[in-house]
Protein backbone atom coordinates (compact mmCIF):
# COMPACT_ATOMS: atom_id res chain seq x y z
CA UNK A 1 0.00 0.00 0.00
CA UNK A 2 3.10 2.25 0.81
CA UNK A 3 4.01 1.88 -3.07
CA UNK A 4 0.84 3.74 -4.00
CA UNK A 5 2.13 6.81 -2.51
CA UNK A 6 5.83 6.17 -3.66
CA UNK A 7 3.74 5.93 -7.57
CA UNK A 8 2.02 8.85 -6.97
CA UNK A 9 4.91 11.34 -6.04
CA UNK A 10 6.77 10.07 -8.78
CA UNK A 11 4.21 10.58 -11.03
CA UNK A 12 5.40 14.77 -10.49
CA UNK A 13 1.56 15.58 -11.27
CA UNK A 14 -1.43 16.84 -9.06
CA UNK A 15 -2.05 13.61 -7.45
CA UNK A 16 -2.46 12.21 -4.37
CA UNK A 17 -3.75 8.90 -2.16
CA UNK A 18 -7.49 9.45 -1.69
CA UNK A 19 -8.92 5.86 0.16
CA UNK A 20 -6.76 3.57 2.33
CA UNK A 21 -9.58 0.99 2.17
CA UNK A 22 -8.33 -2.17 2.99
CA UNK A 23 -4.88 -4.19 2.49
CA UNK A 24 -4.01 -4.10 -0.94
CA UNK A 25 -6.69 -1.86 -2.13
CA UNK A 26 -5.96 2.02 -1.99
CA UNK A 27 -7.42 4.51 -4.09
CA UNK A 28 -5.67 7.88 -5.62
CA UNK A 29 -7.53 10.78 -6.93
CA UNK A 30 -6.46 13.99 -8.68
CA UNK A 31 -6.24 15.70 -12.07
CA UNK A 32 -6.93 13.12 -14.85
CA UNK A 33 -3.04 13.00 -16.32
CA UNK A 34 -1.96 12.73 -13.04
CA UNK A 35 -4.41 9.60 -11.84
CA UNK A 36 -3.23 8.13 -15.50
CA UNK A 37 1.10 8.84 -14.92
CA UNK A 38 0.13 7.45 -11.32
CA UNK A 39 -1.57 4.69 -12.64
CA UNK A 40 1.25 3.48 -14.86
CA UNK A 41 3.66 3.93 -11.98
CA UNK A 42 1.84 1.86 -9.60
CA UNK A 43 2.03 -1.05 -12.67
CA UNK A 44 5.68 -0.98 -12.87
CA UNK A 45 6.16 -0.45 -9.07
CA UNK A 46 4.23 -3.96 -9.15
CA UNK A 47 0.80 -3.35 -8.75
CA UNK A 48 -2.01 -6.47 -9.47
CA UNK A 49 -4.67 -4.25 -10.99
CA UNK A 50 -5.18 -0.72 -11.53
CA UNK A 51 -8.68 0.81 -12.79
CA UNK A 52 -10.54 3.76 -13.06
CA UNK A 53 -13.57 4.74 -10.64
CA UNK A 54 -15.94 7.18 -12.10
CA UNK A 55 -16.48 9.22 -9.44
CA UNK A 56 -17.84 12.96 -9.53
CA UNK A 57 -14.77 14.94 -8.23
CA UNK A 58 -10.96 14.55 -6.44
CA UNK A 59 -12.42 14.27 -3.05
CA UNK A 60 -10.35 13.73 -0.03
CA UNK A 61 -7.05 15.64 -1.89
CA UNK A 62 -5.76 19.10 -2.16
CA UNK A 63 -8.48 19.93 -4.69
CA UNK A 64 -10.81 20.05 -1.78
CA UNK A 65 -8.82 22.97 -0.49
CA UNK A 66 -11.21 25.86 -1.33
CA UNK A 67 -14.19 24.20 0.58
CA UNK A 68 -12.29 23.36 3.75
CA UNK A 69 -12.32 26.74 4.95
CA UNK A 70 -16.30 27.45 4.77
CA UNK A 71 -16.89 23.87 6.19
CA UNK A 72 -14.14 24.49 9.48
CA UNK A 73 -16.24 27.35 10.32
CA UNK A 74 -19.80 25.32 9.84
CA UNK A 75 -18.49 23.08 12.33
CA UNK A 76 -17.01 25.21 14.61
CA UNK A 77 -20.71 27.36 14.80
CA UNK A 78 -22.42 23.99 14.93
CA UNK A 79 -20.27 23.66 18.33
CA UNK A 80 -19.98 19.99 18.38
CA UNK A 81 -20.31 18.29 22.14
CA UNK A 82 -17.96 15.78 23.66
CA UNK A 83 -19.06 11.94 23.20
CA UNK A 84 -19.47 9.41 25.08
CA UNK A 85 -18.22 6.87 23.29
CA UNK A 86 -14.94 7.57 21.48
CA UNK A 87 -15.34 7.64 17.84
CA UNK A 88 -12.40 7.21 15.48
CA UNK A 89 -11.45 9.50 12.76
CA UNK A 90 -10.29 8.71 9.47
CA UNK A 91 -8.19 11.61 9.21
CA UNK A 92 -5.55 9.72 12.20
CA UNK A 93 -7.21 6.71 12.68
CA UNK A 94 -6.93 7.62 16.31
CA UNK A 95 -10.05 7.92 18.98
CA UNK A 96 -11.61 11.19 20.04
CA UNK A 97 -13.71 12.41 22.60
CA UNK A 98 -13.95 15.67 22.58
CA UNK A 99 -16.41 17.80 20.62
CA UNK A 100 -13.61 21.03 19.81
CA UNK A 101 -11.49 18.30 18.00
CA UNK A 102 -13.76 17.95 14.90
CA UNK A 103 -14.22 21.38 13.99
CA UNK A 104 -10.24 20.47 12.76
CA UNK A 105 -10.93 16.65 12.17
CA UNK A 106 -13.28 16.55 10.01
CA UNK A 107 -12.36 19.67 7.70
CA UNK A 108 -9.11 18.06 7.22
CA UNK A 109 -10.98 14.99 5.79
CA UNK A 110 -11.69 16.94 2.65
CA UNK A 111 -7.93 16.63 1.96
CA UNK A 112 -6.58 14.09 3.76
CA UNK A 113 -7.13 10.06 2.58
CA UNK A 114 -9.98 8.09 3.75
CA UNK A 115 -7.53 6.04 6.26
CA UNK A 116 -10.77 3.07 6.78
CA UNK A 117 -8.04 0.18 7.06
CA UNK A 118 -6.36 2.11 9.57
CA UNK A 119 -9.64 2.66 11.50
CA UNK A 120 -10.24 -1.11 11.16
CA UNK A 121 -6.74 -1.79 12.48
CA UNK A 122 -7.56 0.59 15.58
CA UNK A 123 -10.51 -1.02 16.39
CA UNK A 124 -9.55 -4.61 16.17
CA UNK A 125 -6.52 -3.21 18.09
CA UNK A 126 -9.37 -1.85 21.00
CA UNK A 127 -10.97 -5.52 21.09
CA UNK A 128 -14.15 -4.64 18.23
CA UNK A 129 -14.57 -7.71 16.50
CA UNK A 130 -18.27 -6.94 15.29
CA UNK A 131 -19.25 -4.80 12.66
CA UNK A 132 -22.49 -3.89 11.07
CA UNK A 133 -22.79 -1.78 7.94
CA UNK A 134 -26.14 -0.28 7.45
CA UNK A 135 -26.73 0.89 3.77
CA UNK A 136 -26.75 -0.39 0.44
CA UNK A 137 -24.10 -2.79 -0.82
CA UNK A 138 -21.50 -4.33 1.76
CA UNK A 139 -18.13 -3.52 0.66
CA UNK A 140 -17.38 -2.01 3.89
CA UNK A 141 -18.37 -5.28 5.31
CA UNK A 142 -15.75 -7.17 2.56
CA UNK A 143 -13.56 -4.89 3.85
CA UNK A 144 -13.35 -5.44 7.23
CA UNK A 145 -13.35 -9.10 6.73
CA UNK A 146 -10.54 -8.80 4.76
CA UNK A 147 -8.75 -6.09 7.11
CA UNK A 148 -9.39 -7.54 10.86
CA UNK A 149 -8.70 -11.31 11.82
CA UNK A 150 -11.68 -13.28 13.11
CA UNK A 151 -14.21 -10.62 12.16
CA UNK A 152 -18.22 -11.19 12.27
CA UNK A 153 -19.66 -9.11 9.97
CA UNK A 154 -22.93 -8.16 8.38
CA UNK A 155 -24.45 -6.01 6.07
CA UNK A 156 -28.23 -4.46 6.43
CA UNK A 157 -29.56 -3.37 3.21
CA UNK A 158 -33.42 -2.40 3.69
CA UNK A 159 -35.21 -1.55 6.51
CA UNK A 160 -37.32 -4.92 6.56
CA UNK A 161 -33.54 -6.37 7.51
CA UNK A 162 -33.55 -4.99 10.38
CA UNK A 163 -35.09 -8.13 11.91
CA UNK A 164 -31.80 -9.72 11.17
CA UNK A 165 -29.98 -7.10 12.67
CA UNK A 166 -31.46 -8.14 15.93
CA UNK A 167 -30.85 -11.48 15.77
CA UNK A 168 -27.36 -11.45 14.64
CA UNK A 169 -26.96 -8.81 17.48
CA UNK A 170 -28.72 -10.63 20.36
CA UNK A 171 -27.07 -14.08 18.75
CA UNK A 172 -23.74 -12.59 20.40
CA UNK A 173 -25.51 -11.92 23.82
CA UNK A 174 -25.09 -14.22 26.95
Amino acid sequence: DDQVEVACRRADSDVWVANFNAPGQVVIAGSPEGVTAAGIVAKELGAKKVMSLPVSGAFHTQFMQPARDRLRKAIADANPRDTEVPVISNVDALAHASGPEWSSLLSAQLISPVRWKHCLLTLGELGVTDFAELGPGGVLTGMAKRTVAGSRTISISTPEELDKLLEWVNADSP
